[in-house]
């Protein structure tokens, strides 16, 4: 990392055995896509490209000022990080600010980036081959590397965001689904919240979601009793 750029030698006044100091302003408040939203995005597309980046966080660079706050010791000696980092507060903001700043309004309509998960999508192949290089040459134009060996093409099925996606549709992933069926039953209000989590991820997906879930909702409340009942049973 050293030879790349990646780090430098250091001797500032921060020093941790290669542990990161979040940033005492409260971090970066660049707002995050909604996965429901960039799923939708996805229905009716037939073909689809999954593009996997080299260090993602390694295209952004660190402003000078911050440079010390990600000092690390090492059997080497002592560095800091010129690039952005895994592991920082506000790490998935600045690299979802980059993206929406790299990506052209047009190509919004055949592009779905959450942090890492870039997905091109079309409905037919002729659109396919023109939207995957179309965003190849835009993130060549920006240095931005792409992983060959995990990247995905021509797919007209697979896994995003916790969802199966198809030409057909978008569906629940199976492997959610199941934990979902050898979940037990909730012993305490921790365990109950786990639930509606993991729930809540399918709503859209179950019919009468909020009326099912009202009595489960009830054991979260404060000073509510932990008591569960048939009528909680899902």
């Amino acid at each position: 990392m050293l030879e790349a750029g990646i780090i430098s030698n250091s001797n500032s006044e921060w020093l941790l055995p290669i542990q990161l100091v979040p940033k005492i302003n409260g971090g970066d408040k660049y707002p995050l896509p909604r996965i429901e939203d960039y799923v939708e995005k996805l229905s009716g597309s037939k073909y689809f490209s999954i593009l996997d980046f080299m260090s993602r966080c390694w295209h952004c660079l660190v402003d000078p000022q911050s440079k010390k706050y990600t000092e690390f010791l090492s059997p080497y000696g002592t560095f800091e990080f010129n690039v952005l980092t895994f592991g920082l507060s506000n790490a998935p903001s600045h690299f979802s600010r980059m993206m929406d700043c790299i990506l052209t309004p047009e190509s919004c309509n055949f592009v779905a980036v959450y942090l890492d998960d870039f997905v091109v999508f079309s409905k037919t192949k002729e659109e396919y081959i023109i939207h995957l290089n179309l965003i190849l040459e835009r993130l060549e134009e920006f240095n931005i590397s792409v992983n060959l060996k995990k990247c995905q093409f021509f797919k007209e099925k697979f896994t995003y965001l916790g969802y199966e996606v198809t030409a057909e549709g978008i569906s629940p992933d199976q492997k959610k689904v199941e934990c979902l069926n050898l979940s037990k039953i909730p012993r305490n209000v921790k365990e109950v919240r786990s639930t509606l989590g993991l729930t809540s991820y399918f709503r859209k997906f179950i019919e009468d979601y909020a009326e099912l879930m009202e009595p489960i909702q009830r054991l979260v409340k404060k000073n509510s009793k932990f008591i569960w009942t048939k009528e909680c049973d899902y």
